[in-house]
């Protein structure tokens, strides 16, 4: 469909207006397939071009993607960057960045589901060029968050002034009043910290919070009976007649030998988690993601920073179903197609990943190219194979996969 601007500022540069048509026009390839494995639900790997690979998967997936996650080049200057500037802006970095990325963000919004969801990882570089396309690409009130991703445990000290240890994931959602998020499970840190159990109630480990309110509160003032016969005039958070039921269950907690002020009782095992915030920390850095490339590989150096599969997990797990079909059309080394399988088998899900990864040749030099590897692609492709052989020799059933290459 036509790009229409959305409810924001937007961002101008030259070649904007090229980029904006290189959306709507249609591809200019085809699909070959290479190898397939059928399922019921296969996963799809696509070895060409993003936009190319984009256009080929709406007529089938418009409207249909619930969640999205990118980790596109981040033009720094010190990665190679991978897409041609076909938009007359040589020497402009952050114009030819910016027409690369447009067209492809505006078919990943057509691509999301009503209820869908794109999480779009970034550094300082470009992060505030970024935000302003996608306020234009998704409108303003679609923004839903700029989550930071904590992505070192440790800081090199090579910098000049800062060392970044950092990046941001920018949240957008195609429709937010559609939208759904999950809420997280607590992380063992936080309950062995938080929860208890003191008196040995059999329904398990508890927090407590306090019923009466402060003297600001606009609770109101009423007066409740104890079970030792005491009357307790507060701001109380119930009434009478809650306060006799949290008594009936046993859910109150009440200090000092039951001469103090009542606290409820709030369960672990009745919550269904925290809500998601904004500081991704202690969940999967780098190193992690190395540490998986080398499981898989024998060797880490094929990448020098892969997205670790828990980070993508945990947006996953916050932002989707089980059956959800989850797009990273900067594919790299495969790591969101790994962690969708890897969550399938970890709760039953039935997941469908569709990936697409340029077929960028890899220097002679690399390690990856000297070990038989042509393209990043080529990698990509491995990775997930070989992700899959280890799930169904677990005894995960049969995992389909269906693999193209996108040439003229």
């Amino acid at each position: 469909m036509p790009f229409q601007e959305q409810d924001a500022a937007g961002i101008s540069w030259p070649g904007k207006s090229v980029a904006k048509i290189q959306a709507e026009t249609p591809a200019n390839s085809s699909l070959f397939p290479k190898a397939i494995k059928h399922s019921s639900k296969d996963h799809i790997l696509i070895a060409g071009d993003s936009l190319e690979g984009l256009k080929h998967l709406m007529p089938q997936f418009e409207g249909k993607v619930n969640l999205i996650f990118i980790d596109p080049p981040y033009n720094t200057g010190s990665d190679r960057f991978l897409y041609q500037d076909s938009f007359g802006t040589k020497g402009d970095t952050h114009s030819a960045w910016l027409s690369m990325m447009l067209p492809r963000l505006i078919l990943a919004r057509n691509i999301l589901s009503e209820d869908g969801v794109l999480f779009v990882s970034i550094d300082d570089k470009e992060v505030h060029h970024l935000s302003l396309m996608l306020h234009e690409v998704f409108g303003e009130r679609n923004f839903v968050a700029n989550l930071l991703w904590r992505r070192r445990k440790t800081q090199a000290n090579l910098s000049k002034l800062v060392a970044p240890v950092h990046e941001y994931i920018l949240c957008f959602a195609k429709d937010k009043k559609s939208l759904r998020f999950n809420k997280i499970g607590y992380d063992k840190a936080f309950v062995e910290k938080t929860f208890s159990n003191p008196d040995n109630d059999p329904r398990g480990a508890y927090q407590t919070r306090p019923l009466a309110q402060p003297a600001n509160s606009t609770n109101h003032l009423h007066t409740l009976q104890m079970p030792d016969g005491r009357e307790i005039t507060a701001k109380w958070s119930c009434s009478q007649e809650t306060f006799q039921r949290y008594l009936n269950e046993d859910r109150l907690f009440i200090p000092r030998q039951g001469k103090g002020m009542p606290r409820l009782k709030i369960f672990l095992s009745e919550q269904a988690g925290a809500i998601p915030n904004t500081w991704l920390d202690g969940i999967a850095s780098y190193e992690e993601g190395s540490a998986e490339i080398e499981r898989l590989f024998g060797s880490n150096a094929f990448f020098i920073s892969p997205k670790p599969t828990a980070l993508i997990r945990y947006l996953i797990r916050m932002a989707s179903d089980k059956e959800a079909i989850i797009l990273d059309f900067f594919a790299g080394s495969g790591s969101t197609a790994h962690a969708v399988l890897l969550m399938n088998q970890e709760d039953g899900g039935t997941r469908q990943s569709i990936s697409i990864q340029t077929e960028e040749p890899l220097p002679a030099d690399s390690i990856a190219r000297q070990q038989g590897y042509e393209t990043i692609a080529a990698i990509c492709s491995e990775r997930i194979k070989r992700a899959i052989q280890i799930l169904e020799q677990a005894g995960t059933a049969f995992i389909g996969l269906k693999k193209y290459t996108c040439r003229p």
